[in-house]
């Protein structure tokens, strides 16, 4: 490198500078500029349970509620196949009609690429901030821009959801992942990928202890992150290491909203998992939990998007049962959501 030329990290950031221009289109029809009274995205996370495929448990809930969903959580990791027969039976083009549920094609990704591979093995954010054109690292990073590139649809992405959860702690520091989140969309840049809406995707409760903050990654002109978006939950008291209250949505998501509203008032804004556990004591509570969380982010102005987590929390929480269609009260109030002319985006 001769004394006149441009740093790597230089570089890197003039490519991710020189492809929001060519983004830009591409972005617009992803995501309507906040507050303007858009439609919403109606969608889910759906994991398969008792014997399910991933593509059978979309098609039963899509089923159930008489809708396709518009939008798709997709979690990978840093070396999964993508795009796999999974995803690609969501988002096979075609004209979208949400009329027909169940049926091949029309939805949109919502992906997180996580930093640690299919055998377990963490990917420290630091070394993914720090590879060199010619290490195994960068060329994971090269991969991925190019193979989301050949998929040619657009797509929500983001670099290691929930960065600041517990689980997350090995990857590194919020600097670290900072760093490690301009570096991956400076590869992209360099690749000319233009089919990719950065969504930065935080934990609710990473507002209310005030950490999740200090991983947004910063540009100038806010240009680093396209939405922001959060995952919140009412656990209730299913978890035995932490008897909670039962929490309304805008209690679960209050911490965020105050933040977007005072640091990104102008930027999209997406509630990518939000959910409910049953009360053993109220078969109807969980159900009125869901029309409370549809209202709610519905007269939120910045909302242009929500998903259901229909999953559970198997890993550490057994007890802890969030699908959608726990019961037939709760069903009805996620179809009903889905029915709102306000989430026909």
């Amino acid at each position: 490198m001769s004394p006149t030329s441009p740093s790597p990290a230089n570089r890197r950031r003039a490519a991710v500078a020189a492809s929001i221009g060519l983004a830009a289109a591409v972005w617009l029809a992803l995501v309507p500029p906040a507050g303007a009274g858009s439609l919403m995205k109606f969608g889910a996370a759906v994991k398969p349970r008792s014997g399910q495929s991933k593509i059978g448990a979309v098609k039963s809930l899509e089923t159930k509620i008489g809708r396709k969903l518009r939008v798709v959580r997709v979690y990978d990791l840093w070396n999964s196949a993508f795009p796999d027969d999974y995803t690609a039976w969501l988002t096979t083009p075609s004209t979208y009609d949400q009329s027909k549920p169940a049926t091949q094609g029309g939805r949109t990704l919502i992906l997180s690429i996580k930093a640690k591979k299919l055998d377990g093995t963490v990917i420290p954010w630091s070394a993914i901030a720090t590879a060199g054109p010619r290490s195994e690292l960068y060329a994971d990073m090269e991969s991925w821009a190019e193979r989301i590139k050949a998929f040619g649809q657009p797509i929500y992405l983001t670099l290691n959801h929930e960065p600041e959860a517990a689980a997350n702690k090995p990857n590194g520091s919020a600097a670290d992942y900072v760093a490690a989140w301009q570096s991956f969309r400076s590869v992209f840049a360099a690749h000319g990928v233009t089919n990719v809406t950065w969504t930065w995707i935080a934990t609710a409760y990473g507002f209310t202890t005030g950490r999740a903050p200090a991983y947004y990654p910063t540009a100038p002109g806010d240009t680093a992150v396209d939405v922001i978006a959060a995952d919140g939950y009412n656990w209730s008291d299913c978890r035995p290491d932490a008897r909670l209250a039962w929490k309304s949505a805008s209690s679960v998501f209050g911490n965020f909203r105050a933040w977007v509203a005072a640091n990104h008032p102008a930027k999209p804004v997406i509630i990518t998992e939000f959910g409910s556990v049953e009360d053993p004591n109220d078969p109807n509570r969980k159900a009125g939990w869901i029309t409370d969380a549809a209202a709610w982010f519905k007269a939120w102005d910045q909302v242009v998007g929500a998903l259901y987590w229909s999953s559970t929390a198997t890993w550490k929480y057994p007890n802890c049962v969030f699908f959608a269609d726990t019961s037939t009260a709760s069903t009805n109030a996620f179809a009903a959501m889905g029915a709102d002319p306000a989430y026909a985006g």
